[in-house]
């Protein structure tokens, strides 16, 4: 019993370690006017069942530390898929500087498809509010601008999930095609809805960072050799 106590331990504390690196939080207020929650979006456009925006970003959400910096991972990257309740500007920053790839309003979802983008830089995804020719806010999936998190990514690696989109309406892809859903906060964390500005990318794939990785890397060895030692001594 001790001995299986310990492995009960050993796994607690590995996804405790884990879990750190996901730490951002989403409400689902209810928003009225045909506003859906993130995770009902991801719901339609992916045939899955999840009950709160937070329960999808804990089983598919990328870590915010590793959401920052995205390269393109096959000569291009397509906007298939955009969900907006304002005027809505997506684009990316690379070191040529701002380049806008969509912008508009939908009221719900809306095919916006566009041609493959090609940068020779890494780059940062931006969303611009605007209302009425205004622009009231730039935010950047690196967080410049803010010391809060506005911009959430989840990995698509499912191929049900993909054939679920494809029926739905979305492009016919595997898992090879690199796809993520990304999506932002419009409001300075006003509501944490993040459903202001929802995209499905394609032939991207975000930069992880070097010092997270080798501090969760060696974190977790840490723990796989003390609960070894923990368990075999009990053998």
């Amino acid at each position: 019993m001790k001995k299986l106590s310990s492995v009960f331990l050993c796994v607690s504390i590995i996804f405790g370690v884990t879990g750190l690196a996901n730490g951002t939080t989403i409400e689902d207020p209810w928003r009225g006017g045909g506003e859906d929650n993130l995770y009902e979006i991801f719901n339609t456009l992916f045939g899955t069942s999840y009950s709160t925006s937070n329960a999808l970003f804990s089983a598919r959400g990328l870590a915010d530390v590793d959401d920052d910096r995205w390269y393109e991972t096959n000569g291009g990257i397509q906007l298939t898929v955009r969900y907006a309740a304002y005027g809505q500007e997506l684009g990316y920053e690379d070191s040529d500087g701002y380049t806008q790839l969509a912008s508009g309003i939908a009221s719900g979802y809306t095919d916006v498809s566009i041609g493959p983008f090609n940068t020779d830089s890494d780059f940062v995804w931006v969303e611009k509010w605007k209302k009425s020719g205004t622009e009231f806010g730039e935010w950047y999936s690196d967080d410049r601008n803010s010391s809060n998190d506005h911009f959430v990514a989840f990995a698509i690696k499912d191929q049900k999930l993909l054939n679920a989109y494809e029926v739905y309406g979305g492009d016919d892809l595997s898992v090879t095609d690199n796809v993520w859903l990304i999506a932002f906060e419009d409001l300075d964390l006003g509501d944490r809805d993040y459903n202001d500005l929802v995209a499905v990318i394609t032939e991207a794939a975000p930069i992880p960072d070097g010092a997270t990785v080798v501090l969760l890397g060696s974190a977790m060895l840490g723990v796989a050799v003390f609960c070894r030692k923990k368990v075999f001594k009990r053998s």
